[in-house]
């Protein structure tokens, strides 16, 4: 019980500089030699280390802060994106960057303007990243406010949204076909 109260406490107390980013690869069939990267986040400090993401990620949405969490890594993105255009060679074979958005940063039109606030702050490049969203919210009674979040991000900052499903395989076409994407 201890442990996980300061668990909550050290995830309320992020800063931009106790995340990091990783990268993975993923390869373009369809563009040979060229490459995406699925930025995935790490946690730095000691106590947050030790924990699996995906359990940290869960524990901040039930304390309502994966925006903020959202925002420290989109802080953090801007980073990584000035390395990727000072370097020629990734520049010409990275197509694309694409980093998770939590549903919590689109909820709602407050949130959503956040999250644009955020995005427009810290120059992020839509023709260089790609915002992915879970493919579960699409599924459920949130799929209207995903729906409109999603064009707002499209049309107004013209940026590329990718479904992801975690990993989990869970995809398939008549999914994909009764979704609101």
């Amino acid at each position: 019980m201890r442990q996980a109260g300061a668990i909550r406490d050290a995830l309320r107390q992020l800063r931009s500089e106790d995340i990091g980013l990783n990268v993975q690869p993923i390869l373009l069939l369809a563009s040979p030699g060229q490459f995406g990267l699925e930025v995935l986040i790490r946690f730095r400090t000691p106590l947050l280390r030790e924990q699996q993401t995906g359990e940290l990620i869960g524990i901040a949405h039930e304390l309502g802060i994966t925006h903020q969490i959202d925002a420290l890594v989109i802080a953090r993105l801007a980073t990584l994106q000035k390395s990727l255009e000072a370097t020629p060679l990734l520049r010409q074979r990275i197509e694309y960057l694409s980093v998770n958005i939590s549903i919590d940063s689109i909820a709602n039109p407050s949130r959503l303007n956040q999250l644009i606030d955020c995005l427009k702050e810290h120059k992020i490049d839509s023709s260089r990243i790609s915002l992915e969203l879970t493919e579960t919210p699409g599924r459920n009674h949130q799929s209207d406010s995903v729906s409109a979040a999603s064009e707002r991000l499209i049309k107004e900052l013209n940026f590329r949204i990718l479904i992801d499903d975690f990993g989990s395989g869970l995809s398939n076409y008549q999914r994909i076909c009764a979704a609101w994407y």
